[in-house]
């Protein structure tokens, strides 16, 4: 999120949110295919995970948007 804030021209907040959004569906699509959803605490962990995930990316691309506006 840092990254793609800093060095994207303009505001940037969306695009970083959006790769992190990304990133973790793909990343939950292998998980569950490879270890499948059988288990109903792992898939919580697992959206809890994404949820950080994607709010990490958001707070990422906003430090950068700051660095980039220095």
């Amino acid at each position: 999120g840092i990254l793609v804030g800093w060095r994207s021209p303009g505001v940037t907040i969306r695009e970083a949110a959006l790769a992190g959004f990304l990133t973790v569906i793909i990343d939950l699509d292998a998980i569950m295919l490879t270890l499948g959803s059988e288990n109903e605490e792992l898939s919580m962990l697992l959206m809890y995970g994404a949820g950080i995930g994607i709010v990490v990316a958001l707070i990422g691309g906003f430090i950068g948007e700051k660095i980039q506006s220095n």
